[in-house]
C-alpha cells in the first residue's frame, strides 16, 4: 500500500478486521515489516 494516505489504509484495516480478525493481523503485520524495512 505503498503511497496510500495513512487515512485509508487505517480505515481498510477495519473493514479487513471485520471480514476476518486473522487477515487483518496478518496485513497489519506485513505492513509493520514493511515499514520497518525502509528505516
Amino acid at each position: 500500500m505503498q503511497g496510500v494516505p495513512q487515512e485509508i489504509i487505517d480505515r481498510q484495516l477495519v473493514h479487513f478486521d471485520k471480514a476476518d480478525p486473522e487477515y487483518g493481523a496478518g496485513v497489519r503485520d506485513a505492513l509493520s515489516k514493511i515499514s520497518s524495512q525502509k528505516e
